[in-house]
């Protein structure tokens, strides 16, 4: 590693653009705006915001930023790091600093890669000032240090972990487009089933004539809420299922903490096969678990509510998905809407009116719905298998702890 070297930015860094000031009227439509909440690591969200053309000079007077410039956030929030792939103009908001290498030392999209590694992002944090809002100065920023291989092995690690990128982004790709078709499908076939003719009008829409249209509470043969704990965790003893541990449909137990539990207290909370559990508070709701498991040995969380459905009318699959269609949602609204702490509870849930068909429908239904999701599940499996690629890469292409074969030369671990 004796040709790398350790440099600040300021000696490496030909263009440092820090934009100050007041960010011209936004408008509905004009030159594209980028802030910093839309920057995220890698790669900036499409922006939703304008500027007017007339005062796209004015505001960009202390320098226009390229095709291929870092962007770097300095506050709310610090140290996310992009870069610019526009093709016609943009203009960048308060609180973004635009970074150019100087071309015969550093390679732009190194310099991308370099400013997201975990040893820059320390140095940024170390560097930050404020205690509510985190931020650095610009003249901070400048002091960052950067560990810098020749220029060509700088682009071979770019391309290496550009290409890896890729394969992220094309993954994410699949991942939302099979959320649609999810979305579509469970919008269609929980209001038109399978191959139906008839239909009639019901209060949430037209449904096959067959069905039938009940309230949840019809389903219900049971509902408790959960047990609140201030307890210590333990190595050895009941699983306490909290909000996070819930995944639509399944619910995770591989982080879930244990308690040293009353054999009463348990038996009044504990979870059985078949068991619905809803979060219901704040922005957590919408998100629930099935239990899955023959004898889980869990208890529910406060924030959750246990619900027993009557098997012999409702697939416990088949309501979960009713409880992520819009049907349920449009109702669910009308009650928690205008509330600054929503909550949902018991009476909530069970004022819900949910389309229901036969069993064997709902089965066939189920089926087709979960094939996507195990698309989804698979392709995310995919997505963090890339992320954890990419991370490792990082560690060692940036710190030198593997080198890459550059023009010949032999690949050399050191």
């Amino acid at each position: 590693m004796s040709d790398w070297r350790k440099l600040s930015l300021s000696d490496v860094i030909e263009r440092f653009i820090d934009y100050r000031g007041k960010t011209p009227q936004k408008i509905d439509y004009g030159v594209p705006l980028v802030t910093a909440k839309i920057v995220k690591n890698g790669k900036i969200e499409e922006p939703k915001e304008f500027i007017a053309e007339r005062d796209y000079d004015t505001w960009m007077t202390r320098g226009i930023p390229e095709y291929g410039d870092v962007v770097i956030t300095t506050e709310a929030p610090m140290g996310k790091v992009a870069q610019l792939k526009f093709k016609g103009k943009v203009a960048l908001a308060q609180r973004i600093i635009t970074l150019r290498g100087k071309s015969d030392i550093l390679d732009n999209t190194f310099l991308l890669y370099s400013l997201q590694s975990e040893e820059v992002q320390n140095q940024l944090f170390l560097q930050t000032t404020g205690t509510t809002v985190q931020g650095i100065k610009a003249s901070e920023l400048k002091k960052i240090e950067i560990l810098l291989p020749p220029l060509q092995e700088q682009q071979k690690i770019a391309d290496i972990l550009c290409s890896v990128d890729e394969a992220i982004e094309k993954t994410e790709a699949i991942i939302e487009q099979t959320k649609k078709v999810k979305k579509g499908l469970i919008q269609h076939l929980l209001t038109k089933g399978i191959e139906h003719k008839k239909f009639k009008k019901t209060e949430i829409g037209e449904i096959p004539a067959e069905w039938e249209l009940v309230r949840v509470s019809d389903l219900t043969i049971e509902h408790k809420q959960g047990y609140y704990t201030k307890d210590n965790y333990v190595e050895d003893g009941v699983y306490l299922i909290r909000i996070t541990d819930l995944k639509n449909p399944k619910i995770d137990f591989s982080v879930m903490p244990k308690l040293d539990m009353d054999e009463n207290i348990y038996e009044q909370f504990r979870v059985d096969k078949d068991d619905f559990l809803f979060a219901r508070s704040g922005a957590s709701i919408g998100r629930y678990g099935i239990v899955m498991e023959d004898d889980p040995k869990a208890i529910f969380a406060s924030y959750l509510i246990r619900f027993k459905f009557n098997n012999q009318q409702v697939n416990n699959r088949y309501f979960g998905y009713f409880y992520e269609s819009d049907v349920c949602w449009k109702q669910l609204k009308s009650i928690i809407q205008g509330s600054s702490n929503p909550n949902i509870n018991a009476n909530n849930i069970k004022n819900l009116k949910i389309a229901l068909p036969s069993l064997d429908e709902q089965k066939h239904i189920v089926d087709i719905i979960f094939s996507v999701d195990e698309k989804i599940r698979i392709n995310m499996l995919m997505l963090q298998e890339f992320q954890t690629l990419k991370s490792g890469l990082m560690q060692s292409l940036l710190t030198g702890e593997v080198r890459v074969k550059v023009e010949g030369n032999e690949v050399t671990q050191v």
